[in-house]
């Protein structure tokens, strides 16, 4: 006998006696198969909400997100959805600035353009002490260190980053990536775990 045999039981008993109660009714044999249905249906939808009742919070922060474009906070994992572009975004704090970066594994060093680094309270002076070969050629960039950057529950200090000399997009590279336990690609989700 299969584990849902007490919930089919259940719902044979319930159906045996509306058909019970209603024949008594004097109704029509018709009329009483309708309203016998209309309950299993009513049953069968009860039993489908009590049966997924843990999920609902996942499937209302899945609406939510894809409504949002926000990630989903699951205990320590971050679930971040794909962008219309096809790119993963998500909001930083640096040194208590909120700023939106891009996810970029072909980047090595999380990289801020100038006015997210002022923002940031990032310090930088003189010429650029770095030089890094990117897509778009080599370009000379700031190194220096964010002393808080975290993303949700994900928390780093003393974070190595680079400054673009321009006021590039800002992109989290391999070296926050490499920081956590995993990361991986699952559809259109990226999942960190810290």
């Amino acid at each position: 006998m299969s584990s849902n045999a007490p919930e089919w039981v259940m719902l044979i008993i319930l159906v045996g006696f509306l058909v019970f109660l209603m024949s008594r009714s004097g109704e029509p044999i018709g009329k009483l198969a309708k309203m016998a249905l209309a309950w299993v249906g009513i049953f069968a939808l009860f039993f489908v909400v009590f049966t997924f009742r843990d999920d609902f919070s996942y499937v209302a922060q899945r609406v939510s997100t894809e409504i949002s474009g926000q990630p989903v906070i699951q205990g320590d994992t971050l679930r971040v959805p794909k962008a219309i572009d096809g790119h993963f975004y998500l909001e930083a704090d640096v040194n208590g600035a909120t700023i939106e970066f891009m996810v970029d594994s072909g980047a090595t060093v999380t990289t801020l353009g100038q006015s997210a680094a002022r923002e940031a309270g990032l310090q930088i002076n003189g010429q650029p002490n770095v030089i890094v070969q990117t897509a778009n050629g080599t370009v000379g960039m700031y190194s220096t260190r964010a002393r808080d950057f975290d993303v949700g529950p994900i928390e780093r200090n003393n974070m190595r980053v680079h400054v673009a000399e321009r006021d590039d997009l800002n992109v989290i590279g391999m070296n926050w990536l490499s920081s956590l336990d995993s990361w991986r690609v699952e559809g259109d989700w990226l999942i960190l775990q810290p």
